[in-house]
């Protein structure tokens, strides 16, 4: 038995290897998929296999090997070539080498073979079962992975099996009969497994890093779990007929050029086939799915598109040799914030306007919600400053009594995600007994790309001591994500500082200060409208996985929620601490008022619900409207407001016979206060819009939408004399 430590190589990836797949099982099962049939396309180059026979691959469900650390594994089998310990030692002893076996073979799929080395690194740095059996000409390999003591390196252990009932008793175990090999990994904790067979099935089927390879019917591979097997396949997944092809796609990068064609296609149902912009090289490798910024444009929820990069391949290889990475770190497509992304993404965003331009000639489209758009680089800090307050990021440590930090100055949380478009107040504990003359706390953002804005210093006031702590709060806008490298917010006094991790997420994320807490704690649901979906959130510094929670109303079982009594286990991670559960309600009785109580051994939280003829507000606050203009082009008369994404603004047409009648002529110098009104008019009329649609489709009664119809038109009539008087200058 022989134990190698692995090192990191000096091309290392700037994100840990444990947040290489951010708890998604279904890349981790991708890249080792993808691994096995780049295997049997070399056994093909090479002579020793037929191109036209079948390339199989075993995906299996089974129970776990580690049961105090884990509760299943995954199970990835090949019959193709295995490898010998030599190679195995070569592959899985440099972390971040290249490992795709010669730049030649063009029969690769997978990005440089780091597939299953990730996966094992992975798993292991979670303490997970993370082996690798190798099958190869007689001779079984096993590779065992553990987390060292230091906790910063990964010990592999080669255990020699060379009992050849063993080897047989394995060859049946795993159903290989020459060649091949077995990974197997510990599923992360932040993963909720899909309920059934056919949801794991359509989970794989639908990643894009999987469609083009699943397309091939020489590629089998089969999943079996929960007692069942089935074969996947994308092809009911594939875009047929392009509506639109744009073959002059070139830029320049680095005195080197590429070029490429989009094909553009119709996707009249993007939850079923979620196909956005694909990015590919001309031998099928995917790189990407993404809209490159027009995600929120008008008719992009009916739009799909595939870009092909000719000899990409070749390109990646070279600069990866540079140490210059085209793509992201963790392989999940291009960083459009980053010179790369952001040349590929200007070379296609006039193809993708002439599309959107196509499909809503002959779609339509409908208004989006101003309140969700947001433009991330100029964000309107004096419409934030009154429609948004700031959250409270809370205390990281919740369950410990805070006691004064023997570094002096300490922050609540040491890391920490924050929602883009939102501000928070972090706590800053000081302890009194330390401070000297000097009053002032220095901040600084380092690694900041424009994504927080924090004030310069804290000031210690005479007022603040007394305390056994003083507690200060540190105001934080968050303006846009960050990519892979986290904002770290240094505070410093005298000889003492510390530090905060900051990433920028665009998901809608909120610290329970009781341990849980509701999305929204006034929300309003229509009557007959099922499932209307709430989150809550939970802290598990606050709430561990075994804390029960109960989910009550005082409606006498009107309001119905999806679950009684739910615990954190099944909930989604949004970082290492903060996850939320999914709530779906139905029923209810018209214009009653009913109140919804979550509550634990440690706390609880409320959420009030009015049932009416009307719609939720958007999730999150309203203080999150983005950067506005008038669009008076006369182009798009038949919508009211669409998302420009080459400015990232919200445009306002003036065209529209409803807008035009609010805004009239437009001047450069109307006030912000102004056109927030115009804004919330705007609103309203795609609300009352959005109400008519129900009547239609039998979701409200005429009756009840004559009376929100009433209400929306008094709200429009105060909102335009207030604008009125803006514009006269009264108060």
């Amino acid at each position: 038995m022989a134990t190698v430590t692995v090192r990191l190589a000096s091309r290392q990836f700037e994100r840990e290897a444990k947040n290489r797949f951010d708890g998604d099982l279904n890349r981790e099962i991708s890249e080792l998929i993808t691994n096995s049939i780049d295997s049997y396309h070399r056994l093909i180059k090479k002579g020793i296999m037929q191109p036209d026979e079948k390339r199989k691959v075993w995906v299996k469900l089974c129970q776990a090997q580690r049961k105090t650390f884990e509760k299943n594994t995954i199970q990835v089998i090949d019959n193709a070539e295995g490898m010998s310990r030599d190679t195995l030692m070569q592959v899985f002893g440099e972390k971040g080498a290249n490992n795709n076996q010669g730049e030649d073979n063009e029969t690769i799929r997978g990005l440089f073979g780091l597939g299953a080395s990730d996966c094992m690194w992975a798993s292991a740095i979670e303490r997970k079962s993370a082996e690798y059996y190798s099958f190869h000409e007689g001779k079984l390999t096993r590779l065992k992975f553990d987390l060292a003591e230091e906790g910063n390196e990964i010990k592999i252990t080669d255990i020699p099996i060379i009992d050849k009932k063993q080897i047989n008793n394995l060859r049946n175990k795993f159903g290989i009969s020459n060649n091949g090999t077995v990974a197997i990994f510990g599923i992360p904790d932040s993963v909720t497994l899909d309920k059934d067979i056919d949801s794991f099935k359509h989970s794989l089927e639908t990643i894009y890093l999987l469609r083009n390879l699943l397309m091939d019917d020489k590629n089998v591979v089969v999943l079996e779990a929960y007692g069942k097997s089935v074969t996947l396949s994308s092809k009911k997944y594939a875009l047929t007929n392009p509506f639109l092809t744009k073959d002059n796609i070139s830029f320049t990068y680095k005195d080197k050029e590429f070029k490429g064609k989009i094909d553009f296609y119709k996707n009249l149902d993007k939850v079923a086939n979620p196909t956005e912009i694909l990015v590919q090289d001309d031998r099928g490798n995917l790189y990407d799915n993404q809209m490159f910024g027009f995600a929120k444009s008008q008719g992009a929820e009916k739009l799909s598109g595939v870009l092909t990069l000719y000899g990409f391949w070749d390109l990646l290889n070279y600069f990866l040799e540079k140490r210059i990475a085209l793509i992201k770190d963790d392989r999940t497509g291009f960083d459009v914030a980053k010179k790369f992304g952001k040349l590929l993404s200007e070379s296609i965003a006039k193809p993708i306007s002439e599309a959107l331009s196509i499909i809503l000639k002959e779609y339509g489209s409908q208004n989006i919600s101003l309140s969700q758009t947001k433009n991330y680089k100029d964000f309107l800090k004096y419409l934030n400053k009154d429609l948004n307050s700031n959250r409270p990021l809370g205390d990281g440590d919740g369950k410990k009594p805070k006691e004064p930090p023997v570094n002096c100055i300490e922050f609540a949380r040491g890391k920490a995600s924050i929602t883009a478009g939102h501000g928070y107040d972090l706590k800053v504990y000081i302890n009194p007994e330390m401070l000297s003359e000097n009053r002032t706390i220095e901040l600084t953002a380092i690694s900041n790309d424009g994504n927080i804005e924090i004030p310069e210093k804290i000031e210690i006031k005479e007022e603040d001591f007394g305390n056994k702590i003083i507690v200060k709060s540190l105001a934080i806008s968050a303006l846009k994500p960050t990519s892979l490298i986290p904002v770290i917010i240094s505070a410093k006094y005298d000889i003492y500082s510390t530090t905060c991790e900051l990433n920028v997420i665009e998901e809608e994320i909120i610290y329970p200060q009781n341990g849980i807490e509701f999305e929204k704690h006034h929300v309003t649901f229509t009557p007959d409208v099922n499932h209307r979906r709430i989150r809550l959130y939970f802290d598990k510094d606050k709430i561990s996985e075994t804390d029960v929670i109960n989910i009550t109303n005082d409606s006498n079982g009107k309001l119905k929620c999806s679950v009684q009594t739910v615990t954190i286990e099944s909930g989604k991670m949004i970082n290492e601490k903060i996850g939320y559960l999914e709530l779906f309600f139905d029923g209810g009785d018209m214009k009653e008022h009913y109140s919804v109580v979550a509550s634990y051994s440690g706390g609880n939280d409320k959420m009030e619900v009015d049932i009416n003829a009307s719609i939720s507000n958007p999730r999150g606050n309203t203080g999150d409207i983005s950067d506005y203009d008038i669009d008076a082009t006369g182009y798009y008369t038949f919508i009211k407001s669409y998302r420009d994404p080459t400015t990232g603004k919200v445009l306002i047409v003036k065209g529209n016979p409803i807008n035009d009648l609010f805004i009239g002529e437009y001047k450069e110098s109307v006030s912000g206060k102004s056109l927030k009104y115009i804004i919330s008019l705007v609103c309203y009329e795609a609300g009352k819009l959005h109400a008519n649609r129900e009547v239609s489709n039998g979701h409200i009664k005429k009756d009840d939408f004559e009376t929100y119809q009433q209400h929306v038109e008094e709200k429009q009539k105060q909102y335009f004399e207030k604008y009125l008087a803006l514009e006269k200058g009264e108060k």
